[in-house]
């Protein structure tokens, strides 16, 4: 496990991806490279949406998550997670929580930021355990939100 790089480091992910391996009914297939490609894809794909489940079962809704950084913040990032902490009710943050952006700089964030976008990104980082598989899909969700992000990062 500890050889392993990129999403396979999450324990979760790589024991998910064995048993999509274990299920193919012809392991002849698995000697193809695009095929053992298309297998994690498929099982990142549920991984995520496992992830994207949990951010829809939030008892707070995305944008009262940006509206409580905005509202806790002090401009130096700790106000802002105390506002998402105190509106999640929870007592336990992920290191990709306590670590995002968005909270240490959340008024730069929400004036340049598409609120939907960063509202969404909150509650993604909020649900994420700590790991590959939270930067994957944060990744995803970039991608999935291009133009918002490359006019975030412009100014």
């Amino acid at each position: 496990g500890s050889a392993c790089r990129g999403c396979l480091k999450d324990g979760l992910m790589r024991a998910d991806f064995a048993e999509v391996l274990k299920a193919q009914p012809n392991p002849q297939e698995l000697c193809s490279a695009n095929r053992l490609v298309e297998l994690f894809g498929a099982s990142l794909a549920r991984s995520l949406e496992a992830l994207r489940m949990r951010v829809a079962q939030l008892s707070v809704a995305p944008a009262a998550l940006l509206d409580a950084a905005l509202d806790g913040s002090t401009g130096d990032g700790v106000g802002g997670l105390r506002g998402v902490a105190a509106a999640l009710g929870s007592g336990v943050l992920s290191t990709a929580l306590r670590r995002e952006a968005l909270l240490w700089h959340p008024a730069a964030a929400a004036r340049r930021l598409c609120p939907r976008v960063a509202a969404e990104r909150l509650a993604l980082v909020a649900c994420a355990a700590d790991g590959p598989l939270t930067e994957a899909a944060l990744v995803v969700h970039a991608l999935a939100n291009l133009g918002a992000y490359i006019a975030w990062e412009g100014g």
